[in-house]
């Protein structure tokens, strides 16, 4: 079986928790055969050389410019949209380059990671010769129950957030209509994206795992042992890892 991952981010080094999830189910994936990857990613954040690790047979890296202009032949949106989402909303030349690669490795599967690129799946796999590709949807987190939440305590909620929150539903529900499966990280999420989209998808709970034997090797194994100090990966722009961060430096680690 050949799988084909679609991702935000080069698959490596991993950085932050979205990569490391993604790193790790790449690596879990080899053992079926071999797995290719497509990363869209924005322009800003591809470093100046790529590693192509060895468990990945083939790697495209494809640049994204963070605002479509009138270059593309397409206006301006009326408003604007979340970052993590702006990217792909009107990037065509990244759909037609998904296409070309999915033509050149011809998966078995295809794993798309996180809603921002729902855009690239529903488009680029339209075409008859691609509609079949089962695709599974790794959710790292149930966006519409997680972006509600967000968006509702915002104290300057209004016609914007609203019509954000309406394209968050309705790409999540359209893309979970296309995929075979869903991936998601726990019960807890497995249970709100059904309440969320139905009990009709098929949802499997695929917990954040870390290799240990892949960092095993490190020269600091040995100095760690000893040391109370930890490492979170993660983007603290984002609220939950803010909070995450605040919980284990204040309440976990003090009763080590």
């Amino acid at each position: 079986m050949r799988t084909a991952f679609l991702t935000r981010w080069p698959p490596f080094p991993p950085l932050g928790g979205a990569a490391m999830r993604n790193w790790q189910n790449i690596n879990l994936l080899t053992a079926f055969g071999p797995v290719d990857v497509f990363a869209a990613v924005r322009r800003q954040f591809i470093p100046a050389e790529v590693a192509h690790p060895e468990a990945v047979a083939r790697l495209w890296i494809e640049p994204v410019e963070d605002d479509a202009g009138p270059s593309q032949g397409v206006k301006k949106p009326a408003f604007s949209v979340p970052i993590w989402l702006r990217p792909f909303f009107f990037e065509r030349r990244v759909i037609k380059a998904f296409q070309r690669f999915i033509d050149q490795t011809r998966p078995d599967l295809v794993v798309v990671e996180e809603l921002a690129l729902a855009p690239i799946v529903l488009k680029g796999l339209r075409a008859r010769r691609h509609a079949r590709i089962p695709v599974i949807y790794d959710a790292h987190n149930v966006e519409s129950q997680l972006w509600e939440h967000m968006l509702t305590k915002n104290q300057r909620f209004g016609v914007r957030s609203r019509v954000w929150l309406h394209i968050i539903k309705t790409t999540e529900r359209r893309l979970a209509e296309r995929c075979n499966r869903i991936w998601v990280c726990s019960e807890h999420d497995r249970a709100a994206f059904a309440a969320h989209h139905g009990a009709r998808h098929i949802i499997d709970v695929v917990n954040n795992g870390l290799s240990s034997a892949f960092y095993a090797s490190s020269s600091e194994c040995e100095k760690a042992e000893d040391s109370r100090d930890f490492l979170f990966l993660g983007t603290y722009t984002y609220k939950p890892n803010e909070v995450a961060g605040k919980f284990l430096s204040e309440e976990t680690q003090p009763r080590q």
